[in-house]
């Protein structure tokens, strides 16, 4: 999101990226954190600020940074997640997997 270059505040407005018209903004509780909303009222086209989403993103990266036991799900197998991600991850929805065998790290992302 461009800031100003004489301050580290946030514009008063944007112009959606999709359509050109300019942006509303709100504060709104998402995912338990106050953040600051841009909308853009002619497409629906949602945006939060730089700032917010690293400050829910570092929240959450602490939930997931803890020891999981790998169990059995009928002919596979798997990691239960944390109850935390419950707010990004819903059930029956994609994600992909990915299993480095050089650093034996798996990991997950939404598709």
């Amino acid at each position: 999101m461009p800031r100003d270059e004489d301050t580290d505040e946030e514009p008063d407005t944007m112009k959606c990226g999709d359509c050109e018209t300019n942006m509303e903004v709100k504060r709104e509780n998402r995912l338990g954190e106050r953040v600051q909303i841009y909308t853009c009222p002619n497409c629906g086209q949602s945006l939060i600020s730089l700032d917010d989403a690293v400050r829910i993103q570092r929240r959450f990266i602490k939930a997931i940074e803890e020891e999981r036991t790998v169990v059995k799900i009928g002919n596979s197998i798997g990691v239960t997640f944390p109850r935390e991600l419950k707010k990004i991850f819903k059930l029956g929805e994609k994600v992909k997997v990915r299993f480095d065998p050089d650093t034996m790290e798996v990991s997950v992302r939404l598709d």
